[in-house]
This record gives C-alpha cells, sequence and structure tokens, in this order.
C-alpha cells in the first residue's frame, strides 16, 4: 500500500474516531445530546439524569471526554496487553478489532487530557519550563501511537497478519519510548 494512501486512511479514520468521541461527548455522561441536539444542561439529579460522578462533568474527565489521561492509558493499556499474543489472523479478527478499538479511544481520550499532564521528572530533565516544547513532544508521541493503532487496525482489516504484526510492534515501540519520557515513576 502507497504511503500516501495509509495516510488518507489513517486521517479519515482518526476523524471518525474523534467524532464518534465528541458524539458520546453529549451531556458528559457518556451519552448522546438530547433530541434536537441541545447540549444545554443535563437534566436534575432525580429526573432522569444517571448520577454525576465527582467533581461534575469538568471532574476526572474534564473536557467532557468521560476521563482523564490516566484512565485514557488505562483503556488503552487494557487494549494493548489483549493484543499481546494475537496472532492476528481470522480467528482473532473480532477480539484484535475490540482491543484496538480500545486502544484508540484511550490514547485520543488522554491526548484530549493532554494540557493536564505534569511533567515527570525526566520530561523535566529533557524540557526545563519550556511547556511548549513538552506539550509538543507529548501531543506529538501520542500522534505517532494514534497511527500506529489505526495501521495496525488497518492490516487487520484487510486480513494481513504480518503487516498488523509489524505495526502492532511498532506500537510497542511508541509505548516504551513514551512511557520512558512522559509517565511518572511509580513507587
Amino acid at each position: 500500500m502507497r504511503t500516501g494512501t495509509s495516510l488518507k486512511i489513517a486521517a479519515v479514520t482518526l476523524s471518525l474516531l474523534c467524532a464518534g468521541a465528541l458524539a458520546q461527548q453529549g451531556t458528559g455522561t457518556g451519552t448522546p445530546p438530547p433530541a434536537g441536539g441541545q447540549r444545554g444542561a443535563p437534566p436534575a439529579q432525580g429526573q432522569g439524569a444517571p448520577p454525576q460522578r465527582e467533581g461534575g462533568r469538568e471532574g476526572r474527565g474534564g473536557r467532557g471526554m468521560g476521563m482523564d489521561f490516566e484512565g485514557g492509558m488505562k483503556l488503552a493499556g487494557r487494549g494493548y496487553k489483549a493484543l499481546k499474543d494475537s496472532p492476528f489472523d481470522a480467528s482473532s479478527r473480532a477480539r484484535d478489532l475490540e482491543a484496538l478499538q480500545g486502544i484508540e479511544q484511550g490514547l485520543i481520550a488522554s491526548k484530549a487530557q493532554a494540557a493536564n499532564l505534569p511533567m515527570s521528572p525526566k520530561a523535566k530533565e529533557k524540557f526545563g519550563t519550556d511547556a511548549a516544547a513538552y506539550q509538543t513532544a507529548l501531543r506529538k508521541d501520542l500522534n505517532a501511537a494514534v497511527m500506529a493503532a489505526l495501521m495496525t487496525e488497518q492490516a487487520v482489516l484487510e486480513g494481513k497478519s504480518a503487516d498488523a504484526k509489524a505495526a502492532f510492534a511498532k506500537l510497542g515501540k511508541d509505548q516504551e519510548s513514551g512511557h520512558s519520557l512522559f509517565q511518572k515513576d511509580e513507587g
């Protein structure tokens, strides 16, 4: 497949993912907006509204995406783990696509919260106080991971097991490099 075509496919898929995330955003509860497209205030508690998360709409999820940066990364991580031993063939196609969807949604949700992510100690060493350079590098890293996930999905959809494995390997390398720079040490 030509690189230009691959990038166009990836861009369209990314656009669809973002549109899907915005459609789910609705009133900040993961439900579509009410009939007529009005996104005004959600119904009051007791009037058919689901219980509010702690902190309301702008709480952990902020921007209405429904989850914070860490929540998105955990969703992506679960999808990644589900694919680690996949043969990426017809027998695993449905599971592969479901796991890839989780990776893509988690990465997009995390990207929406990237501005809220404080610098890790390693990022502080590299970027110092240059928040713009840090944000640029973080967003580029997330873009690369999304693109690798989309290329993996594209290969799965086309039944190209070897291409899917190669794209998934790139996703693994993107994950390792991103975590080494941007993830805070847990200990």
